[in-house]
């Protein structure tokens, strides 16, 4: 299911997968929403993030096409498993993909794989520290990414 909203107020049970004005990304998926498959989308023209996942389990992202964004393209924090594959990010105000998987501190693996994606025109607002993919985490794998136009920090692995 996908959710528009406004006009309604959010209720104490919001919905795993969310289209929302702001605060957040114009596509929100949470935890409550494992193994959910984003494929073959358009995500244009937020204030924010395009794609914000905080703690998902098992998403892919697959031939997304991400644009026109006020901070970053496509942000996974805390995520496990799942995947970025095959998809474009460009034209956005920061980072063009920011994603983090598993955790250091206990060394549990994130699982991972950022590949065959094109990334390009970032950080048109904060120019600084802003890699093209930023890329952290446990025992993930990235592959076959092409960071282009990138002011000065193509690709970061943390």
């Amino acid at each position: 299911r996908v959710y528009f909203y406004p006009p309604e107020p959010l209720s104490a049970a919001s919905p795993p997968i969310a289209l929302m004005h702001q605060p957040g990304g114009v596509l929100n998926v949470t935890r409550a929403a494992p193994n959910t498959t984003l494929r073959n989308l358009r995500v244009v023209n937020g204030r924010h993030a395009g794609i914000l996942a905080e703690g998902a389990v098992g998403l892919t992202v697959d031939t997304v096409a991400v644009h026109a964004h006020g901070s970053h393209g496509i942000v996974l924090t805390g995520a496990s498993g799942g995947a970025i594959v095959g998809s474009e990010v460009f034209d956005v105000g920061c980072s063009g993909i920011r994603a983090t998987a598993g955790a250091a501190a206990t060394l549990t693996v994130g699982g991972m794989v950022c590949d065959s994606n094109h990334v390009h025109h970032v950080a048109n607002w904060k120019r600084s520290y802003m890699p093209g993919v930023y890329w952290g985490g446990v025992r993930k794998t990235s592959a076959a990414d092409s960071s282009a136009s990138a002011c000065a920090l193509p690709l970061v692995v943390n």
